[in-house]
């Protein structure tokens, strides 16, 4: 979704209102038509991909019922959700504020996949570097190699992907907060959100998840950052530096179906069928 936003309140009373819309909806949804199934919810990327390996389960396990959310509830929405009982596993894409976690809940690192800044057909000779995108962001630079316009996709202060790229200076922390606080500022609502509008704005440039890519199949080419070519090979060595990681949340007395479904997605076969789908399992 592509909207304008004005100001950084704004948007953190938007995304509290929708968490909070996206809840009641929930509430009042069917539960699985399984008494017995399994509810999965959390944050956008998080939820694409256990929608896979979810399916790939219930096709080996055929007596098993496994139902992902088709919407996503963001990280602080699937561990409410969870703790009010609408879900039975919820995927978070940063660890908890300490005020939103709660006593007989565990939560545990999964998996990591390389964050990456992307075009749907931008050229930049040398890449992306903190210096650079900071004068896209301020508009010092505002066009592609071959003069054609960059266009901005970005999320809101809150989120993940742009906590981390914040991270990265102070300098460019101040330049994302002014853009993001201006009137022209296009910010996507959500992970899915985020990688459409990139693989169909002419000139696009934004964050997303290498392994996001791999799970749509969207046609978007992550840029080199800092010199290093965004993989698992450069993220595993350290030399690239924005990673997003994904947590598995569950209550610490699981019924049956629950324990057997997590002990798979920490099994060999999930480890290496994570890395297929540009994922490294952070799980032995």
């Amino acid at each position: 979704m592509q909207r304008p936003r004005p100001a950084a309140t704004a948007l953190r009373l938007r995304s509290a209102t929708v968490s909070a819309v996206l809840l009641a909806m929930l509430a009042c949804a069917p539960l699985s038509a399984r008494a017995d199934g399994l509810r999965l919810g959390g944050t956008g990327s998080g939820t694409v991909l256990l929608r896979v390996l979810a399916e790939e389960y219930c096709a080996a396990h055929p007596a098993e019922q496994v139902d992902v959310l088709p919407f996503s509830l963001g990280t602080g929405g699937g561990a409410r959700a969870l703790a009010a009982g609408k879900i039975d596993l919820a995927i978070l894409g940063r660890p908890l504020a300490d005020d939103e976690k709660q006593e007989g809940l565990r939560v545990s690192a999964w998996a990591r996949t390389p964050l990456v800044l992307a075009t749907s057909d931008g050229e930049l000779a040398g890449g992306l570097s903190v210096a650079l995108l900071v004068d896209i962001l301020r508009m010092r630079r505002t066009t592609w190699d071959d003069g054609s316009r960059i266009r901005l996709v970005l999320r809101i202060p809150q989120e993940t992907d742009t906590m981390l790229l914040a991270g990265l200076s102070p300098e460019l922390k101040r330049a994302l907060d002014a853009y993001l606080s201006s009137p022209g500022a296009v910010v996507a609502d959500t992970d899915v959100d985020a990688i459409d509008l990139l693989a169909r704005t002419p000139g696009s440039l934004g964050t997303t998840t290498l392994g996001l890519a791999a799970l749509r199949g969207s046609h978007i080419s992550p840029l080199s950052f800092e010199g290093v070519t965004p993989s698992l090979k450069t993220l595993a060595e350290g030399s690239y530096p924005l990673a997003k990681e994904l947590y598995l949340m569950a209550g610490d007395k699981p019924s049956p179906q629950l324990a057997r479904f997590t002990a798979w997605l920490v099994s060999p076969a999930v480890a290496q069928r994570l890395r297929e789908l540009e994922h490294e399992p952070l799980f032995p």
